[in-house]
This record gives C-alpha cells, structure tokens and sequence, in this order.
C-alpha cells in the first residue's frame, strides 16, 4: 500500500505536441482570414447594374402586370433565385 503525500502531477507537453498545437491554432487563424477576405462588397458597376435590373423589373410589371398573388408570388420567387 502506498502512502498519500498529497502529490500533485503534472503533465509536461512535449515539443512535438507543443508544435502541433501551434500549427492548428495557425490554421484556424488562416482559416478565418481567409474567410474575410472572401467577403465581397458591390462595387459601382454591380450597383449600377442591380438598379437597371431593378428598373426593367418595374417596367416589366406595369406593361405585363401579374395575373393575381400567385403570379405575383411566382414572379418574386423567380427574381430572388436569378431564374
């Protein structure tokens, strides 16, 4: 039977786990970044172009205005996923 001393033990990382754990904090750091920088913002041109696609929706439906809330829904449907 052994005596209790009250010994507390510590466990000493390796340098192999010290490494390892660096290079995973690095790739998750380079992950998010990575993740930023593919945020993509509109430029003037894309603006432009929304708001001509915009203006053509409009005129489209004042010349060929939708027959009742399922056609209209129908139409909302279709502009939203590019169609």
């Amino acid at each position: 039977m052994q005596p209790d001393c009250g010994c507390v033990v510590t466990v000493v990382p390796t340098f192999r786990e010290m490494s390892m754990r660096r290079m995973l904090l690095l790739a998750g750091c380079t992950l998010m970044l990575a993740g930023l920088a593919a945020c993509h913002q509109e430029g003037p041109a894309e603006k432009a172009g929304s708001s001509l696609d915009n203006a053509g929706n409009k005129v489209q439906d004042t010349l060929d205005p939708p027959q009742g809330p399922g056609q209209a829904a129908g139409r909302k449907v279709d502009r939203a996923l590019g169609n």
